[in-house]
């Protein structure tokens, strides 16, 4: 109570950089279905409006006065982090048993790795998206081990694929067209330029930013804190699992045209969204607490559990599993033969 490290002012001013920041990119994002401007101006307004919003948050945080503002820590040199190490691990060093223990942790993030990279290749060729040169997951995989071996020699955070960061970036590289089907706004993807020089000018500029450490260095965290809450809210954009969440507190006949609304019982869509909520909330808790190293092992662990609590006692039909799981479009148009009665 009685630290004076960070003044009211200082804390009020950092929850608006944050919330500076998060309602510019959502106004930018939006824009691209609004009909103001023309269609040029709102694809680069919503493609490039997060940056801005960083940069003008950052600004007014300069020009703003405020001392004791968090800013973003980065090594003024590129040396290992430890500096008593050298860039190459030794992996012989210590004692002859580490090694061995290292066996389990390894196994459960290979475990994880292999959960994370599926999921986000998933995601990003998933029908709607109509990508014309499929997948790779072999391919992917064969780079993400080779990558991750080279990344733990050196002592390196290891790469992975991102969620929602992987499927945003499909998203942003389409054509997008928004219609309304019984008063709900769906966007239908048209076309996906899909091609090599945007991915390769992203990692050039990474690269290159470490030309621009100084100014890096001048972002007050609450501006990043901002982007992160931005990039959580529009991750939630055509979340099943959200989207089930919210027909929880909507008026029946209000409940978006939905294969699973139509097709499964209303009881069943609740209680698979309940069964879910308790997972997440039990993955949540376990990667909070001191056993966060098993967080992949709990992860497998769903599997099984699906397979008990829904196939065993016979709760879902895998029908019904299949459309809860969204393995089919949740919006394609059906017909009313096609409603649950």
């Amino acid at each position: 109570l009685g630290d004076d490290t960070y003044s009211t002012a200082t804390a009020l001013f950092s929850l608006i950089l944050g919330l500076m920041t998060l309602q510019l990119g959502l106004w930018a994002v939006q824009l691209r279905s609004s009909p103001y401007m023309n269609a040029t101006i709102r694809e680069v307004t919503a493609d490039f409006g997060l940056a801005v919003a960083v940069i003008i948050a950052s600004v007014t945080a300069y020009l703003s006065g405020i001392s004791g503002l968090e800013t973003l820590q980065i090594p003024s040199s590129f040396t290992p982090s430890i500096t008593t190490r050298n860039w190459w691990i030794d992996l012989s060093s210590g004692d002859a048993y580490i090694p061995l223990i290292a066996v389990g942790p390894a196994l459960m993030l290979t475990a994880l790795y292999y959960i994370d990279m599926n999921v986000a290749t998933l995601l990003c060729n998933t029908p709607e998206l109509k990508l014309r040169k499929g997948a790779a997951y072999h391919y992917n995989f064969a780079v993400l081990s080779i990558l991750v071996l080279i990344t733990s020699c050196l002592g390196l955070p290891p790469p992975t694929g991102s969620l929602p960061h992987s499927p945003q970036y499909v998203l942003a590289l389409s054509d997008v067209e928004e219609y309304t089907v019984d008063g709900e706004t769906q966007r239908k993807v048209i076309k996906v330029h899909e091609q090599r020089l945007s991915p390769l000018l992203v990692n050039v500029l990474i690269a290159l930013s470490f030309l621009v450490v100084p100014l890096l260095r001048s972002i007050p965290m609450s501006v990043l804190f901002g982007l992160f809450v931005y990039t959580g809210i529009t991750g939630l954009y055509e979340n099943h699992f959200w989207e089930r969440i919210k027909i929880a507190f909507m008026e029946p006949r209000l409940h978006p045209p939905t294969s699973y609304v139509r097709r499964v019982p209303l009881s069943r869509v609740h209680a698979f969204t309940c069964v879910q909520i308790a997972c997440v909330g039990m993955l949540w808790g376990i990667r909070s607490s001191s056993i966060a190293l098993a967080f992949p092992l709990f992860i497998l662990l769903l599997m099984p559990l699906r397979s008990f609590l829904f196939k065993k006692f016979n709760i879902f039909s895998p029908e019904w599993l299949e459309l809860l799981d969204a393995k089919r479009s949740s919006k394609q148009n059906l017909g009313p033969h096609d409603d649950f009665d």
